[in-house]
This record gives structure tokens, C-alpha cells and sequence, in this order.
């Protein structure tokens, strides 16, 4: 590190560039580049958002209460990049498949951490190591418990959930599938589904933040990570599925 001040790549997954200011890493951060169109994630602290999807590639929004606070670019092939307002990092889609996915702060492309799921490819419970020794585990709510980890809420047993927490065991988000049903009528009988085949889950995604949230830096990364994480999961399967149908 210089011995004098100058930006660098965030290590902390708050945002894209901090301020070294010679001795010290400072609290001045700075985007990838302006947004304009997204409101801080800041704003959901005590709140939920939702993960509005598009059909297929492109470009999904994650929303507070109507208002845009991230985006997860999804590309046919190739990596994925998620935005916020303060800053934006690109997801090893091929290491989220084979077990160990590499997180990178855009646009330097530096990695910052890795995630690994437990088991290789589980969708299950995983854990984000930051290269400084820092880590936060994103558990499926049924194996709390065992984790030490006193449960956030009550949830409908209908959803499928999963809950970041880091050292101090508190509950941080907790992220959430909720079933969307849907009906169609086909040769005049209606049909209820749930599921899609073009890259749009059959539940929605949602974040409850919690008040561990507030005091959390990486809140960003974490959020648009198992963000990405849920819905890769979900789609993968709900495509196993249809393929036993």
C-alpha cells in the first residue's frame, strides 16, 4: 500500500473504490460509476426487497418498495455483475457451479473474497471468506440452530429460507423464496404453475433486512450476492423439475 493517500479497490465490499490515507484504510468510498437511477441500499434497513426479474438474459432490478436499489446483470454466458450505489463486483458464474466462486470489485476486477458452498454445487449453505480473514455464512433457516444462531422471524413454512450471519452469530438479512402462483388457461382448463423455464424464478426473491444490517459494511456485497446465489439455485432447481416431469 503507498505510504501516501490514494484510492484503491474496497476490500470490504461496501463499495468499489476507498480512500487509503497512507497509514489507514478511511470511511470515504466511491461508486464504479454514478447511478443515478439507484436509491442507496441504506434505505431498506428495516425493511424487505424483492428481486424483479426479466425473462431470459438481461438485466434484473432489485427493488425497496417500488424504488431500484441494485441490479444483476445477467449475460448469456460469462460472469455476472451486480450494482448498487456504492459500488458494483462480478461473480464467478463457473465457480458458483463447481463449489468456489470468486468475488471481484468492479472495475479494477481485484478479488475480494470467495464463497464455497458446502458441498460442491449444493444451493445449500456456503460460506464468503474476505481475503483478510473476515467471513459471514449464508444457512438455510432449518440449520440455525445447530449454527448457534437464534432464528430472526417466524417464517411461513411454505418458503424456502436462507439467513447471513457473521462471528457475533447475529442475523443479518435473511433471504427468502416466496411461491408465486400463477394460472393459465390451456384447452379451456385452467392450470395453476409455479415455475418458468426462461431464466425467471417461479417464486420471488426476497431480502428482509434485520438490525445487524445497520452496522454492517459489506451489506452490499452480501445482499447481491445471495441475491444472485437464491435465484441461480432456484432456477437450476426448478429445471431439474420439469425435466422429471
Amino acid at each position: 500500500m503507498t505510504a501516501s493517500g490514494a484510492w484503491h479497490p474496497d476490500p470490504y465490499g461496501e463499495a468499489s473504490w476507498r480512500l487509503w490515507d497512507g497509514q489507514a484504510w478511511t470511511g470515504h468510498t466511491a461508486p464504479a460509476r454514478e447511478t443515478p437511477d439507484l436509491q442507496p441500499l441504506t434505505i431498506a434497513l428495516g425493511k424487505s426487497v424483492k428481486l424483479d426479474q426479466q425473462f431470459g438474459a438481461g438485466t434484473d432490478t432489485l427493488k425497496c418498495e417500488e424504488t431500484p436499489v441494485g441490479l444483476m446483470h445477467k449475460p448469456h454466458i460469462g460472469d455476472i455483475t451486480a450494482e448498487t450505489a456504492s459500488g458494483a463486483w462480478v461473480f464467478d458464474r463457473e465457480g458458483i457451479v463447481t463449489g468456489r466462486a470468486r468475488v471481484q470489485v468492479e472495475p479494477s476486477r481485484q478479488e475480494i473474497a470467495l464463497f464455497s458452498w458446502d458441498g460442491i454445487g449444493t444451493g445449500t449453505d456456503g460460506t464468503l471468506q474476505f481475503l483478510d480473514g473476515r467471513w459471514f455464512r449464508l444457512t438455510r433457516a432449518t440449520q440455525l440452530a445447530q449454527e448457534g444462531v437464534t432464528s430472526p422471524a417466524d417464517y411461513d413454512p411454505q418458503h424456502q429460507i436462507w439467513v447471513w450471519y457473521g462471528p457475533d452469530r447475529a442475523p443479518i438479512s435473511t433471504v427468502r423464496l416466496a411461491i408465486r402462483s400463477s394460472t393459465k388457461k390451456i384447452f379451456g382448463k385452467e392450470i395453476t404453475y409455479t415455475s418458468s423455464s426462461t431464466g425467471k424464478t417461479g417464486s420471488d426473491i426476497w431480502t428482509d433486512m434485520h438490525p445487524a444490517a445497520a452496522n454492517t459494511r459489506e451489506l452490499p456485497v452480501l445482499t447481491m450476492l445471495s441475491t444472485y446465489l437464491i435465484w441461480w439455485h432456484t432456477t437450476q432447481r426448478e429445471a431439474m423439475l420439469r425435466d422429471r416431469l
